[in-house]
This record gives structure tokens, C-alpha cells and sequence, in this order.
């Protein structure tokens, strides 16, 4: 059964989704477009950006892991939920990661 709809979407990585900050933005851009009985709306939400950059973080785990040093894999990955963390600290939304 097709839609006659026509589909929004919109694509946020990098500093766009830096820290807390920038997705409020991006919910304000987002919420836009919820009301909108005529259109389907998709979100797509890539790695976040800032310092350090979760992309960065990512691959040089695995450049750690695969030299066999996984110690320092371990402690990139920890900085990734750590950044995820913060943000989602920053946002209210208190989630138990460990």
C-alpha cells in the first residue's frame, strides 16, 4: 500500500550533534516538522563531533585493538560513552550505562 506522502528527512553528524547544546538544536529543527500530516519525517543521527570527535575515537580503537593493545582500546571506548554520557547528563536524561 504506497503513500502518497513525500518523505522529509534530515541527516545530523559531527558538530551537529556536538554536545547538549546542538541537539536541542536539532530537536527544535526536528519538531518542526512532527506536525505535518502530509509528509513522513525521518531522522538520521550519525557520530557526534566536538573534541574529540567520536569517529576518531572509534577508529583508533580499533588500530589499538588490532595491534593487540586493548588496554588503550578499552580507554577509547570508555571515552566514547563517557561523551555520550555527559551529553545525555546535560539533557536531563539520567541513564545508568556501566
Amino acid at each position: 500500500m504506497p503513500s502518497d506522502k513525500q518523505w522529509v528527512v534530515h541527516k545530523f553528524g559531527g558538530t551537529s550533534v556536538g554536545d547538549a547544546e546542538c541537539f536541542l538544536n536539532v530537536k527544535a529543527i526536528v519538531s518542526q516538522h512532527l506536525v505535518s500530516p502530509d509528509r513522513r519525517l525521518a531522522v538520521v543521527v550519525s557520530a557526534m563531533g566536538g573534541k574529540p570527535k567520536v569517529t576518531d575515537l572509534l577508529l583508533e580503537s580499533v588500530g589499538k585493538a588490532a595491534a593487540g593493545d586493548e588496554a588503550a582500546a578499552r580507554a577509547l571506548l570508555d571515552g566514547v560513552r563517557d561523551k555520550h554520557v555527559t551529553c545525555l547528563d546535560a539533557l536531563g536524561e539520567n541513564l545508568d550505562v556501566s
